[in-house]
């Protein structure tokens, strides 16, 4: 997949719909990448990232 930069309503769908507190609270936990800044109050995040977390969980849940 090519390398992009997705903004929250994107990674939210990718990651199977949540919401934004449901987002915030994962990265606050540590449990989800942070995002970078791209203006004054606009954030993205790098879609390999994104990919590496969403590989990381199904490669978890398949050792189960």
């Amino acid at each position: 997949m090519q390398r992009v930069v997705e903004r929250s309503k994107q990674v939210r769908a990718r990651v199977g719909g949540i919401s934004v507190s449901t987002l915030y609270r994962w990265m606050d936990a540590g449990l989800f990448p942070k995002p970078f800044k791209l203006q004054n109050r606009t954030i993205a995040w790098d879609s390999e990232q994104i990919d590496r977390w969403i590989q990381q969980r199904q490669a978890g849940s398949s050792k189960s």
